[in-house]
């Protein structure tokens, strides 16, 4: 016997598989429930970057596009049902999204990443004769200083 393993049904996970016909149906099941939108991701520069995703079909009205918590979704589905969208991405640590637009049929997210002032990285300035004061006060430790009466 063998385990059938199916990732829309998490609860039948290890349910016997006793017949072949079972794995036909969920596969075909399983190409229909999820339409996948093929994607493009583009680096405009070091903190922008631009999602592109195919949208052909919908209008502007159809489309969802949300933030949620770090996940970015975007749904959408046609009027007449012919045309459907379903995407999620995870965005990474200070990523914020701020905007999009759709034309002809490409739906563009623009993204940015936005680290807050105490985070990045910072320069310390160097005082000079710094090693002139650390000589004199390691000599001063050590008793190698004489003072001059």
């Amino acid at each position: 016997m063998r385990i059938a393993y199916s990732p829309y049904a998490p609860r039948f996970r290890g349910v016997f598989d006793a017949d072949p016909a079972f794995r036909l149906v969920d596969r075909l099941f399983a190409e229909r429930s999820a339409p996948r939108a093929d994607y493009d991701l583009e680096t405009l520069d070091d903190d922008r970057f631009r999602l592109t995703l195919n949208a052909v079909g919908l209008e502007e009205s159809e489309l969802a596009v949300e933030l949620r918590g770090d996940l970015l979704v975007v749904e959408g589905e046609s009027a007449d049902g012919r045309h459907a969208v379903k995407r999620s991405f995870r965005l990474g640590e200070h990523m914020e999204v701020t905007g999009a637009s759709l034309d002809k049929g490409l739906l563009a997210i623009e993204i940015e990443r936005v680290v807050p002032e105490a985070l990045k990285p910072r320069r310390i300035e160097i005082a000079s004769g710094g090693s002139k004061r650390l000589a004199r006060a390691a000599k001063k430790l050590i008793g190698g200083e004489k003072k001059a009466a």
